[in-house]
C-alpha cells in the first residue's frame, strides 16, 4: 500500500497549523510621536502654516563668507570641498563661542 499526498504532507500540516507567529513588532511611544511630527511638520510647512525657525547671524559669518570666497577664486577648491571646509570652521568657531572664547583673543600671544 502506497501512501497518498495527503498522508505525507501530515507533519507539515500539523507544524503549519500549531506554529508559534512571531509578535508583530511594537513601536514605542518615541517612535510613534516622532513619526507624527515628522508628518505633522511636512504637513503644515506644506500648507504655509509652519514657519522655519530663524536662525541668527553667526558672528563670523563675514569671516566665513571670505573665507569661502578665497578657497573658490583663488585656491580653485570645489563646491563640496568649500562645503565640508566652511562645515568645519562652523564647528569650531561654535565650540569656541560655547567655551566663551573670541576668535581675536586667540591669536593674541603668538
Amino acid at each position: 500500500m502506497t501512501s497518498s499526498p495527503l498522508t505525507r504532507s501530515r507533519p507539515q500540516q500539523t507544524y503549519w497549523a500549531t506554529r508559534h507567529s512571531d509578535p508583530p513588532l511594537r513601536r514605542t511611544v518615541s517612535t510613534s510621536w516622532r513619526r507624527f511630527t515628522r508628518y505633522a511638520t511636512r504637513w503644515l510647512s506644506f500648507l504655509g502654516r509652519l514657519q522655519p525657525p530663524t536662525i541668527p547671524p553667526s558672528p563670523y559669518a563675514e569671516q566665513l563668507n571670505k573665507f569661502a570666497d578665497y578657497l573658490r577664486l583663488e585656491r580653485g577648491l570645489s563646491p563640496r570641498t568649500i562645503e565640508i571646509r566652511c562645515h568645519s570652521l562652523r564647528e569650531f568657531l561654535a565650540r569656541l563661542a560655547k567655551a566663551g572664547l573670541r576668535l581675536d583673543t586667540l591669536a593674541g600671544g603668538i
